[in-house]
Order: C-alpha cells, then sequence, then structure tokens
C-alpha cells in the first residue's frame, strides 16, 4: 500500500485517491493519482513525459495527450494557475517538476481532524513497543557479543510491490503482501524459503496487508481494506482458506 504524504497543504492519501485540505475533499482517478504519486518521488526534478508515461501506463501506448490531461485534473484538484504555479510547472520540451513542499505523513497528519480506527492506533502501539524491545535487546548483544558477518540474501525479485514480511515461528516461510500493481490489486502470499514460486493466500478485489503469524504458526492475522474507508481486522488458516472478520 503507497503511504500518505503532503504536498503543500493538501493530504494525499493514494490508496483512496483523495486530496484533503481542511474540510476540502478531492477524489482522483487511479491514473492520475499515479501521476502525482510518481511525481511526488522525485520533489523538485524534471520529469521527462516519456519517463511518467513508463511508469504510470507501463504496458499501454498511450499519446502525450493522456498525460496532458491528467496534470490538467491534478491542477485543477490543487487549484494550480499553469501560468503561474505553485504545484506543478511545466517546462516546455523537458517535461513536469513537483515545486510544492513534499512531506511523508505522520500518524498525527493522518488522523488530524478524521476519526481514524482503533485497529490502526493498536496495530501502531504494539509496533513501537516491540521496536523498542528490539533495539534493547540489540544494544545489548552488540555489547556482549562480537559482531557477526551479516549475509543479505533476496527472498523475493517480482514485479510489483513487495512489503511488510512476516516470518513464521518456525523461521521456514515468510507470508508478505504483494501489489501487482502500485497500490493496487494487493494480495497475500506465502513463501517457504528457499523455494519458488510463492503460494497464494488471498485473491479478493479487496487490498490485503500487514500480515502476521498466530504464536503456533496455524493463523494469520492480516488487514483487510473494506468499502466507505473502513479496515477489518482478518484472521484466517495458514494453509489457506475462508478468512474471518474480528473487527
Amino acid at each position: 500500500m503507497e503511504p500518505g504524504f503532503r504536498v503543500g497543504e493538501w493530504q494525499v492519501q493514494p490508496d483512496l485517491g483523495t486530496l484533503t485540505r481542511g474540510e476540502e475533499r478531492v477524489q482522483l482517478e487511479p491514473k492520475v493519482m499515479e501521476v502525482l504519486v510518481d511525481l511526488a518521488r522525485h520533489p523538485g526534478d524534471v520529469l521527462p513525459k516519456e519517463k511518467i508515461i513508463r511508469a504510470v501506463w507501463p504496458d499501454t501506448f498511450v499519446t502525450d495527450e493522456v498525460l496532458t490531461n491528467a496534470i490538467s485534473e491534478l491542477r485543477k484538484a490543487f487549484g494550480d494557475d499553469a501560468k503561474h504555479p505553485e504545484v506543478i510547472q511545466t517546462l516546455p520540451r523537458r517535461g513536469y517538476r513537483l515545486i510544492a513542499e513534499v512531506v511523508p505523513s505522520t500518524v498525527a497528519d493522518v488522523t488530524k481532524g478524521r476519526s481514524f480506527p482503533l485497529v490502526w492506533l493498536l496495530l501502531a502501539a504494539v509496533m513501537l513497543t516491540l521496536t523498542a524491545g528490539a533495539w534493547y535487546v540489540w544494544r545489548r548483544t552488540e555489547e556482549t557479543s562480537p559482531t557477526p558477518l551479516t549475509v543479505v540474501v533476496p527472498l523475493t525479485s517480482y514485479l510489483g510491490y513487495e512489503s511488510t514480511p512476516s516470518f513464521s515461528p518456525d523461521g521456514e516461510s515468510v507470508v508478505f503482501e504483494w501489489c501487482r500493481k502500485w497500490a493496487s490489486d494487493c494480495d497475500l502470499y506465502i513463501k517457504q524459503i528457499g523455494v519458488e514460486p510463492p503460494v497464494q493466500l488471498t485473491d479478493t478485489a479487496e487490498n490485503e496487508m500487514a500480515p502476521a503469524w498466530s504464536p503456533d504458526g496455524r493463523s494469520i492475522a492480516f488487514l483487510r481494506a473494506l468499502p466507505h474507508d473502513k479496515t477489518g481486522l482478518m484472521i484466517m488458516p495458514s494453509r489457506g482458506g475462508t478468512a474471518r472478520l474480528l473487527v
């Protein structure tokens, strides 16, 4: 799932396709949002039209007019003036540049002025606690043990976007989120270490994310994006089956 960020005074939530500023809320088409996300990955840089088109429409032949229309929709959404831009600047025969300040969102930014699902707050608290505990154990171990040789081995190299991996209690498998398209079509997969290919655990129209194993390794809990800006905390057998809504 693509994390949110701020562009100037606007809060951008790519997974919801929205721009918000105070009480204002603008809904963007998916491809228009992908153009904004691509620009936001390179704030201040001039991106050629061809590079943006390859990133947003990788398997489709489109003309420059399609990108021009997307930029026009973004300017309209931000209330930006092409002649005196404050958000997106056009450089003739070169490309486009996002000139507004881009800042990654914090939990405070996202929750400001809106309700926030309790499950996210609980997960944030758990993650902070685990991180603090892991850091303490690591520091203690570092002080008493020689530094081991670290070897980094890639587990996946698939097209798309893989994130939020979680190892099984026995350390032999990892469950992770795999988005075939950026911030969309996200399902959960289980990969046994050293074995290809992974096994698909979920296959729904909704995005699934943030999987975690149960201590006995028999179940996997995860989050599922639901309609009407809701999030469900789900649980299902680690060998596959029907997911059950907990919260």
